[in-house]
């Protein structure tokens, strides 16, 4: 992606692109796992590049097609504007996923696909879940480059090592070979890898290897933890729907002589009585 972004950057793009009566301006899709790197990438980018990151918040309830697109439009030179976990905004039939938004799918559409700036725009939309996405939204055009972001390859382990102990670069290659034996099949993203090392901060590079067992151990942790609040989230969701099934049984044995089943339909027949005629007996 640097590459990509150093090519559009340039001034022969630039005047390629206004030669050709094309926006200048570049998309990007950061998609894929959790923890794996997409929002130290931006900011890594924003550095190399001297450009200001600006964090877009579209489900904001002040913020409407209109003050979208006039936030883009005045959005500083030099920007890189960020919209994270688009996925979160519209499903894939376009309707809106929060009830607070104020935009339109259109909307959306219509912002991303103004008057860019001189300084070539740059959007980054940012999603764990690519495949939830209008393809309207993500089409040749409007995101230029998909990028993916996986779990920690080797490569990616033995980088991430030697920023932490660059004078030790004998080291990366078995500590590497030591963490893929602990975790075995069991993938690790980029986040958890960078937790180990803030943990084993005052820990000799040549005795960091002992420690990989602990990265399997907050995996297994964190598991736990997703997986206790799932079924909290399960049990609450039976506890909702058993009162609400109660509520429904109760409202409709209101007055009744016998009990009516919960699955039971209850049909309810208003009688007016008309009121007697004044000096009627």
């Amino acid at each position: 992606m640097v590459g990509d972004l150093s090519s559009f950057l340039s001034k022969e793009s630039f005047q390629f692109y206004n030669k050709h009566g094309i926006p200048y301006k570049r998309s990007y899709l950061f998609y894929g796992v959790p923890g794996a790197g997409k929002t130290s990438l931006l900011t890594a980018i924003a550095g190399k590049f001297k450009r200001n990151l600006c964090i877009m918040q579209p489900t904001d309830p002040r913020v409407t097609d209109d003050s979208l697109a006039e936030a883009i439009k005045e959005a500083p030179s030099r920007s890189i504007i960020v919209l994270e976990d688009v996925d979160a905004l519209f499903g894939k039939n376009r309707d809106t996923k929060n009830p607070k938004m104020n935009i339109s799918f259109s909307g959306l559409l219509n912002a991303l696909d103004g008057v860019s700036n001189p300084d070539g725009q740059v959007f980054v939309l940012t999603t764990n879940f690519r495949e939830n996405l209008d393809s309207a939204l993500i089409r040749n055009g409007r995101v230029d480059l998909h990028v993916h972001f996986s779990h920690a390859t080797a490569e990616q382990i033995e980088t991430l090592f030697l920023q932490f102990y660059p004078e030790d670069t004998a080291l990366a290659q078995p500590f590497r070979e030591a963490v893929q034996a602990e975790l075995g099949d069991k993938p690790v993203n980029m986040a958890a890898l960078q937790h180990f090392f803030i943990r084993q901060m005052r820990t000799p590079a040549r005795e960091v290897v002992a420690h990989v067992h602990t990265i399997v151990e907050d995996l297994n942790e964190k598991d736990a933890e997703a997986s206790a609040e799932q079924d909290a989230k399960g049990a609450e969701k039976k506890e909702d729907d058993a009162g609400a099934t109660a509520a429904a049984a109760t409202c409709a044995t209101a007055g009744a002589a016998v009990p009516v089943a919960p699955q039971s339909v209850v049909h309810v027949h208003v009688h007016a009585v008309a009121a007697a005629p004044v000096g009627a007996a």
